[in-house]
């Protein structure tokens, strides 16, 4: 039962990141969307796009840190975060997307990452 369960939660996952259709997207995006989708499945219980918040970016990164960018460069990351952020503000039927922004000026954001 476990396993079907997973497997439900894999291919509603995927598609809701859209990355098995033939879209305009980028590579770029798509890679970005394909590692964040790697991660939200392997280390949240997350189900749905609209409970990725501003938390589970933090923890990507925090992830990413603690493995010392082995898989993924630091600037990488970043841009993950950006790709899936613009990714998730345009879904129209996701009304309270999170906005991310992991720029230097968001002190905030930063200070989360340290706690």
């Amino acid at each position: 039962m476990k396993v079907l369960t997973q497997s439900t939660r894999y291919d509603l996952l995927r598609a809701q990141f859209n990355l098995d259709s033939q879209s305009a997207m980028n590579d770029e995006m798509r890679n970005s969307l394909n590692r964040i989708f790697s991660y939200v499945f392997n280390h949240t219980k997350i189900m749905y796009l609209e409970f990725i918040d501003e938390k589970v970016c933090c923890n990507y990164i925090k992830f990413h840190h603690a493995n010392q960018f082995e898989e993924v460069s630091y600037m990488e990351t970043l841009k993950d975060i950006k790709n899936f952020n613009n990714f998730i503000q345009n879904i129209k039927s996701i009304k309270n997307a999170p906005n991310i922004k992991p720029s230097i000026i968001n002190y905030s954001f930063w200070m989360r990452l340290d706690k």
